[in-house]
C-alpha cells in the first residue's frame, strides 16, 4: 500500500535581478584654434638705428610661436610679415610658421617714409580677405587672428599712394574687426604719443604700447611680444579664454594682459602680470608640494 505524502515539499525558486548601470564618459576633444599673425613693420630710415634688435624681435617672437606649436598641439600658427617706407612689401604671407625663415640684414633694410596708414589698411585687408570663409564656415576648427603694428614714428607718406589710406578708413576697418573676439589688433608705437595715435586708428587702449626706440628698449618690446603671444596661447590650452568659450580673459586683449601698459617700455627690466593660467599652475603647483 503506497502512503501519498500529503505535504509535499515546495521546490521556490528565487530569481534575483541585478541591474546593472553604465556609465559612458564622453570625451569632448578640443577644437583646433589657428592664429593668424600679422606683423606690420616699420621699415622707414628711422629703423636704422635699432636694425639688428628689429631683426632679433621678429626671429624670437616666430621661434616662440614654434615653441608654442610644440607645447600646444591643437593650436597652429600661421604668419605674415608686412613691412613699410615709401610703400608697403609684404615680405611672409600667411605661411604656416614652421616654413617661416629668419629675417637678416639682406632682407631687412631701413631707408624711406612711413606709409603707416597704407600698410595697416593694405596689410589688414589683406588677411580678412584671406581669413574671412574660414571664419564663417568652420565647425571644426576656430580661425583667428593677432595684428601688431610697430612703428617708431608718424604717418608721413599715404597720402601719395593711390589707395587713398586714410585716418577714417582704417578706424572703420579695425573697429569693425574689434567687434569679432576672433580679431586683435595692438599698436607699438615709439616718439609719439601711441595712446592718441592707436585711438585715432580704432586701437584699444589695452592694445596699445608706448616703447622707447632704442637698443634696449626695443629688445624689451621683444619680451613683451613673447610675453603677450605665451600668455593668449596659455589661455586658450586652459579654456579660459573667450576665444574657446572662457571667461577667464578677454581674447581682444593683448598687451594688458601681461603688462601695465600705461608705463612706457625703456628696456628689458619689465614687471610683468600674474595671468590667470600662471596662477592656476602656480596653485597646482603648491599642492603637489
Amino acid at each position: 500500500m503506497s502512503i501519498e505524502n500529503q505535504n509535499p515539499t515546495k521546490k521556490v525558486t528565487t530569481t534575483t535581478t541585478t541591474t546593472v548601470t553604465t556609465v559612458t564618459e564622453e570625451v569632448i576633444e578640443k577644437k583646433l584654434v589657428e592664429t593668424h599673425y600679422l606683423l606690420i613693420l616699420d621699415k622707414s630710415g628711422s629703423m636704422e638705428s635699432v636694425r639688428n634688435e628689429t631683426i632679433n624681435n621678429f626671429n624670437e617672437q616666430i621661434q616662440t610661436i614654434k615653441n608654442l606649436e610644440k607645447e600646444f598641439p591643437d593650436q597652429k600658427y600661421f604668419v605674415s610679415l608686412v613691412t613699410f617706407n615709401d610703400n608697403t612689401q609684404t615680405i611672409i604671407k600667411d605661411v604656416p610658421a614652421s616654413d617661416v625663415k629668419e629675417l637678416t640684414r639682406e632682407t631687412y633694410i631701413p631707408n624711406g617714409s612711413t606709409a603707416l596708414l597704407h600698410a595697416m589698411g593694405e596689410g589688414i585687408t589683406s588677411l580678412q580677405d584671406k581669413l574671412t570663409p574660414s571664419m564663417s564656415n568652420s565647425s571644426e576648427k576656430i580661425v583667428s587672428a593677432v595684428v601688431v603694428v610697430m612703428t617708431d614714428g608718424g604717418e608721413n607718406h599715404s597720402h601719395y599712394l593711390p589707395a587713398n589710406w586714410t585716418n577714417k578708413r582704417v578706424k572703420e576697418l579695425v573697429e569693425k574687426l574689434n567687434k569679432d573676439q576672433r580679431w586683435t589688433i595692438n599698436f607699438l608705437g615709439a616718439n609719439q604719443d601711441s595712446f592718441l595715435t592707436g585711438k585715432e586708428y580704432g586701437i584699444a587702449a589695452g592694445n596699445t604700447l608706448n616703447y622707447v626706440s632704442t637698443q634696449a628698449g626695443t629688445r624689451g618690446v621683444a619680451d613683451v611680444l613673447k610675453k603677450s603671444m605665451r600668455a593668449r596661447a596659455t589661455d586658450i590650452n586652459a579654456g579660459y579664454s573667450s576665444l574657446v568659450g572662457g571667461s577667464g580673459s578677454d581674447n581682444a586683449v593683448y598687451f594688458s594682459s601681461v603688462v601695465d601698459n600705461s608705463k612706457t617700455i625703456e628696456n628689458e627690466s619689465i614687471d610683468y602680470k600674474q595671468t590667470k593660467s600662471d596662477a592656476q599652475e602656480l596653485k597646482t603647483t603648491d599642492s603637489k608640494a
